[in-house]
């Protein structure tokens, strides 16, 4: 069997590891061929490296090539530069970027999410964002058709990559679909683990409650309880392994000042709605945002005055600029609703344990209300949907039902630990690969470097590069390139 990795994660130690997890189990069949795909430095950007810094590609290139080359891979190849033909229409929404193709492929999604995730602002128009979707068009196009000369040359039997949604990946999942190719995505699982999916993107809400199911038949109550209970306890304390910490820096128990515990109290969770924005299967059918739909509830229920809602910005939102926090204004107006800031000290799980009933969009905060024995309701799309654990409501219609009846009794305790238990196990354990920190990470016993000889020598070709990285840091961060950013390509390639 023949396989092609692309392999583009020499930027991330953990990404990086977890590939070369993948193709020492597809050489350890004698049969099968792996061959290496490396961007080289021709894409205008990745995930990893979105300006194209010379320096960042260098030893990207030469750390993956070090860290690989004891398991005798078959052939390694470069992507090739590629002159872009393709006159990019005006966007003026998202939905129109989502749909864009080029030659039948669709290199919209892929770009967006990668827009997405740069900006972490999901408006994406022409005139907002004109020359980093060309950039970023131009990436997904050139990876594209070094793929389709790839595919045709060597005839892989399967395609492997990270993740699979950003711009410089997607569009290869897209050929491999419409080639009847099978493609397998790689991401990180629970701690000390990863996962392969195939033919599916990591995302997919389907994909992963087939496996939350299977592991749950597959083992043993006690230990799913235990193991459940040890997840939520931890979320509380803030130490949660693989995940930010966000609640050290609030202050424990603290509410609102105008909290009110005569009323019936609802808090909504938030989330970063851009994360998703791209993926289908997380879309909502009766709202098109998280704040349009809590506007909606806030009004229709101005005239109930023993209700009162709060709504708890998530903290990954913070000294975010985009459309989901501008409209908080709007929401601002509402006389029944409280806003608690996302760097605000209040108490996550104070504000949860005070409230009456939560409102979630997804976000794991509303299984975890369940588990802590608060009524929790599902106004979103999540993967513990299907596990009992929540009330879910399909229209504006049935969140007022549950709200005029002041819904008091949570979903059953024993329905988190579904959810919870995959969340904490699932994956395929790390063999070689071992992995403290960014700086601290080997395979086979062998550390990784930041820097190696063969990392200047490739710096050297990769000079000419330099103006190109001032166009793109101009155009993707607005700005020429600053001392601080000196800094940390400093501290990046000191690690």
């Amino acid at each position: 069997m023949k396989y092609v990795f692309f392999s583009n994660q020499g930027l991330g130690p953990k990404h990086l590891g977890i590939e070369l997890e993948v193709i020492s189990g597809l050489k350890a069949i004698p049969q099968n061929q792996v061959i290496s795909v490396s961007c080289d430095s021709v894409l205008n950007g990745c995930y990893f490296n979105p300006t194209k810094n010379p320096f960042g590609c260098a030893i990207c290139e030469e750390r993956t090539r070090n860290c690989a080359k004891d398991l005798a891979i078959d052939s390694r190849h470069s992507l090739e530069d590629i002159e872009v033909q393709f006159e990019i229409p005006k966007i003026y929404s998202l939905q129109e970027l989502l749909a864009l193709k080029y030659d039948g492929i669709n290199i919209g999604i892929g770009v967006a999410s990668s827009i997405i995730s740069l900006k972490r602002d999901f408006e994406i128009t022409t005139e907002k964002y004109g020359k980093i979707i060309q950039e970023i068009c131009h990436t997904a196009i050139i990876a594209l058709e070094n793929f389709k000369k790839i595919i045709a040359n060597i005839r892989p039997d399967g395609i492997y990559l990270f993740n699979g949604r950003f711009a410089e990946t997607y569009p290869i999942i897209e050929l491999c679909r419409s080639q009847n190719i099978t493609y397998n995505t790689i991401e990180v699982a629970s701690p000390g683990k990863y996962y392969i999916y195939k033919n599916s993107l990591p995302h997919s809400i389907k994909v992963k409650k087939g496996i939350m199911e299977q592991m749950w038949l597959d083992g043993y109550f006690e230990t799913q309880k235990r193991i459940a209970t040890e997840f939520f306890e931890s979320k509380v304390r803030g130490n949660v392994k693989g995940r930010k910490n966000f609640i050290n820096s609030q202050q424990k128990n603290l509410l609102p000042e105008s909290f009110d515990k005569s009323k019936y109290n609802i808090v909504f969770f938030n989330s970063s709605e851009d994360e998703m924005k791209v993926i289908e299967e997380w879309q909502h059918n009766y709202y098109e945002s998280q704040n349009q739909a809590i506007l909606r509830i806030v009004r229709e229920n101005e005239r109930d005055s023993n209700v009162h809602f709060y709504l708890r910005v998530h903290p990954n939102l913070a000294d975010i600029n985009n459309k989901q926090i501008s409209e908080l204004q709007l929401l601002q107006e509402a006389p029944n609703l409280t806003i608690i800031d996302a760097k605000s000290d209040v108490d996550t799980y104070g504000i949860l344990n005070a409230c009456n009933m939560t409102i979630t969009f997804g976000s794991t905060m509303g299984i975890e209300a369940t588990y802590w024995g608060k009524p929790s309701l599902l106004i979103g799309r999540t993967f513990y949907e299907d596990t009992d654990s929540i009330y879910k409501a399909g229209s504006f219609e049935e969140i007022n039902e549950y709200i005029a009846k002041r819904l008091d009794v949570p979903k059953p305790k024993v329905n988190t630990y579904k959810y919870a238990y995959y969340f904490s196990t699932y994956g395929i354990p790390f063999k070689d690969f071992r992995y403290e920190d960014k700086k601290n990470a080997s395979f086979q016993n062998k550390k990784f470097k930041a820097v190696y000889i063969t990392t200047i020598l490739r710096l050297i070709t990769y000079l000419p590069k330099i103006p190109k990285w001032f166009t793109l840091h101009r155009i993707l961060t607005g700005h020429n390139i600053r001392i601080q950013q000196l800094l940390k390509l400093y501290n990046q390639i000191s690690k």
